[in-house]
């Protein structure tokens, strides 16, 4: 069997496996769709899967190329899917460096963290703080892993409050918006498992609004 073969097997048998992953969630998955099964705004792009979810729908391409994600074509799928509320493109490379972040899954498009950012001031407004801090904070790490892949930096394997302390150590992330992203974190840890106290305080998610409302801004600078 030659490189190239061995190459689209490796391909193939990563796409089942995302496949039986995104039904096991309650997609709706179509394996190399065709025809009427791929949306018109993707053209002539042949996706190698498309997931169809109550609150998302996802365009997925399986590789086995390093450096695929930097491509014009990633870029130029991923930018035409970003344009559409509810998608957002995937990129699974199944032969990465180990430590690369190439086998990271793609943090949200803005128009999600948008749409998400509305929820949470709504959630606000009605003093839901817990779920409105939870919703932010998703919001937050999407922003920083994007900021991250931007620079280069693999943070697939940390935790969110070492993901602050390494972009902060990098430089990416300001001083000033180090602290109130530091004590969110770590408030955000032991929220998310049931330990600590479970009350929001209204300062905090204020000082955390402000700092990914500049960290939105920032991304989308660099897009």
């Amino acid at each position: 069997m030659t490189v190239p073969d061995i190459t689209r097997l490796r391909e193939r048998r990563k796409i089942q496996e995302v496949a039986r992953e995104y039904r096991r969630a309650g997609y709706r998955v179509f394996v190399e769709p065709t025809g009427p099964d791929v949306p018109e705004f993707l053209g002539d792009y042949p996706p190698d899967l498309i997931a169809i979810g109550d609150r998302e729908s996802v365009v997925i391409e399986v590789k086995s190329v390093r450096g695929f994600d930097r491509s014009d074509e990633t870029h130029e799928v991923s930018s035409r899917v970003s344009k559409h509320a509810g998608w957002r493109f995937e990129l699974v490379v199944t032969n990465p460096r180990r430590g690369s972040q190439a086998d990271e899954k793609s943090p949200w498009d803005l128009l999600v963290v948008d749409t998400h950012l509305q929820q949470v001031r709504a959630l606000f407004e009605l003093d839901q703080l817990q779920a409105a801090f939870l919703l932010l904070w998703a919001d937050t790490e999407a922003l920083l892993r994007h900021l991250a892949r931007q620079e280069g930096i693999p943070v697939n394997r940390l935790s969110p409050p070492q993901i602050v302390k390494e972009l902060a150590t990098q430089g990416v992330v300001d001083r000033r918006d180090y602290s109130p992203l530091e004590e969110a974190a770590t408030v955000r840890n032991a929220f998310a498992h049931g330990v600590g106290p479970a009350i929001i305080e209204p300062q905090l998610l204020k000082s955390l609004l402000a700092v990914t409302e500049g960290l939105r801004e920032e991304v989308q600078s660099i897009h």
